[in-house]
Formats: C-alpha cells, structure tokens, sequence
C-alpha cells in the first residue's frame, strides 16, 4: 500500500498561469493561489500489476493506492466494470467481484455467465450485492428472461420478461433496473420499456410501448420518476410505481447515455464525447428547461498544459459532478516520450481548473463519495 499526500492547490494549474518553477503554490505576479480540496472519491484502474484502487479522504486531503489484485484476489486482468453508487462489479468470464470503493468490502460470484445451446446471456450488471443476467431462451430470441443472484445472501430468483428481441444495457438508480430495446429508425421506430423494482425483484411494467421514439438512454429522477430521452426530440417522464406517463417535453437533447448521468433540478450532468479536437470527451451539462447545452471546455487548458509540461497527448478519462462542490472531478492519462500517467483535476462549472492531483496512474472508473 502506497500512501500519497497531494495537495497542489493552483487557480487554473501553473503551465495556465505562469507559477514560479521554486514554487509551484504561488504565482509570477505575486498573487496569492486558490486553496481548493478535494471531496472524498476513489477511482480503479487496470495496470500491468493488476487492479488498482485509488482512495482519497476528504478530512486528511490524502489518498492511498492499493493493488486489489494482491488484497482482494480480483483478476488482474477485468473484461468490464459496472457502477452501482459506491460499489463497482468487476466482470471475467463467468466470475464477477462486487466491491465497495467506500467501505473496502468485496464479494464474489462464479459460474454466473455460462452459456449454452439454450440460452443466450445478453448483459449482466449489478448493484450493490445483486447481480442481474438478461438472457434470451432458445434462438428465436423472442423470449427474454432476467435472472437475479444476490451474492451476499446467496439467494437467486429469475423471472420472464417476454417478447423482446434484444435488450440494450439497463440502467441501475433508486432501487430500479430499466431497461429498453429499439426496432427501426425515424418515426417507424418502435422502443420498448421494462422496469424492475430491486428490493423485491418484482416487474413493475412490461412492456410500455414508444411507437415513434428511438430511445437514446434513461435517467432516473430527484422525485422517484423516471426521464426516457429519444433521438426524436422530446423525453418521456414517467413514475417509478407504476412507469406511468407524467409528461411529454420536446428537447434538442439527443445523446446516447451511459446510465451514468446524474439530473438535478432539470439539468442533466453527462459525459458529450468528441466534444472537441483536442479533448475527446468532456464534461457537459443540458438545462432541459431552457433546451441548452453548457459545455465545459478544457480544450484550451489542456493544449497549454500538454505544451507546458512536454506531453505527447493528454485526454479526461472519467468524470463526475460533485454537487457538494459544485465542481466537476475529472480523470485524465497523460504520455510522455518515455512514460504514461494520469491524475484529477478539479474543475468549475465555467472549465477553470481549480486544483490537480498527480499520479502514476490514470483513473478508469471514478466514484465520489456524496
């Protein structure tokens, strides 16, 4: 275990303003830096010596690295990561860990994926101690079914969904699982809406049908509802009692969702991915009241950092909004002529990089704990 103190503390970082080589907390002019801490957050990433854990304690403003490979026993090599609030599946094969970044606890699943002439598994995803296995009976695949295994209380449950051609990955939020599936394109189009609800696996509506609507991604809501958004420029809200319709909105927001994305107070914060030539994926917020776009623009930033400090590339890996904070915490991997890195920079909401964290590694999955 590597225990890290970082606090660089600088408005908009050094190679943006120019800070005095002996002393990277204070600036040319004389001016005095911006003292900003970090919210407490963890990331994971894949590197050559396994799965690393990175922790970072809001109170101390210190953070640790820890190779869950060598604690943990979890795969040194990970096919895909699902995040469920503060806990994260980590998928191989037929195995799948479900790990508190928060409190350190892990679990384990096996022989969970396997398939055979008869079933077809379409995804898997989890949340804090269950994982859900959709998969489709015979090769019709007309018939899908979702399989439940709660790992901590080895207690499996499956039950069918019905006829449905293909699932595209559901999205985990307030103890629901929704999940849709889209057929056409245009205003021939057809999605299909499930929901479930977690506590007690029960299926809260099947099938809801969107004729019209190319469903981009579900939202789960601040007021126990749910926003479907289509490609069709309008989202759908619905309750998550019955998934019945609240309202109808026209929007200009037509992005493909991760299920990661956060909405507070009608405004969705996500992820706009070839957002610009020099960074591809940056953070953005959609006001769906006003029908507007607010992207956060690192371009510039980045480009004076790269050049600064003799990076060949310098691109955000994951990100998330910290309403605490009101701040962004984004990820980045940076590669030099002879190594690789990453770290965290805290950012506003206008893309003034407010403070960094320097490391080794680069974060892939990033958590903050709030």
């Amino acid at each position: 275990m590597h225990f890290l103190r970082f606090i660089i503390v600088i408005a908009l970082l050094c190679s943006y303003l120019s800070c005095s080589d002996d002393d990277p907390g204070s600036l040319d002019n004389g001016e005095e830096t911006i003292s900003e801490n970090f919210p407490a957050f963890s990331f994971i990433t894949e590197q050559p010596e396994g799965i690393v854990q990175f922790v970072f304690d809001e109170s101390t403003q210190v953070g640790n690295l820890v190779n869950l490979s060598e604690v943990d026993g979890i795969s040194p090599v990970i096919a895909r990561t699902y995040v469920a609030d503060n806990v994260v599946g980590l998928y191989v094969q037929d195995v799948v860990w479900l790990k508190n970044l928060e409190t350190g606890s892990v679990v384990m699943g096996q022989n969970m994926f396997s398939q055979t002439d008869e079933i077809f598994s379409n995804w898997a995803v989890n949340t804090d101690d269950t994982v859900y296995i959709g998969f489709h009976m015979g090769i019709a695949f007309d018939d899908f079914n979702i399989f439940a295994q709660n790992i901590v209380a080895d207690v499996q449950e499956g039950f069918a969904v019905g006829n449905i051609g293909q699932s595209f990955m559901p999205t985990f939020g307030t103890n629901h699982l929704a999940f849709h599936n889209n057929i056409g394109s245009g205003s021939s189009s057809l999605s299909t809406l499930g929901l479930i609800n977690t506590q007690d696996n029960t299926n809260v509506a099947f099938p809801v049908l969107l004729p019209g609507d190319f469903v981009t991604g579900v939202i789960f809501g601040q007021e126990n509802d749910l926003y479907v958004f289509s490609t069709e420029g309008r989202f759908h809200r619905y309750t998550l009692t019955t998934l019945s319709l609240i309202e109808t909105t026209p929007t200009d927001f037509r992005t493909f969702l991760s299920g990661r994305e956060q909405l507070r107070d009608n405004e969705v914060y996500y992820i706009q991915e070839g957002a610009s030539v020099n960074v591809d994926r940056l953070p953005a917020i959609y006001d769906l009241t006003a029908n507007e776009n607010i992207l956060v623009d690192l371009s510039i930033p980045f480009q004076q950092i790269q050049e600064e400090r003799l990076y060949e590339t310098l691109q955000t890996t994951d990100m998330q909004y910290s309403f605490t904070e009101e701040a962004w915490i984004v990820g980045y991997r940076f590669t030099t002529t002879t190594s690789t890195g990453g770290g965290v920079f805290k950012v506003d909401r206008s893309g003034t990089i407010l403070s960094e964290i320097q490391l080794d590694v680069a974060p892939d999955t990033l958590v903050l704990f709030e």
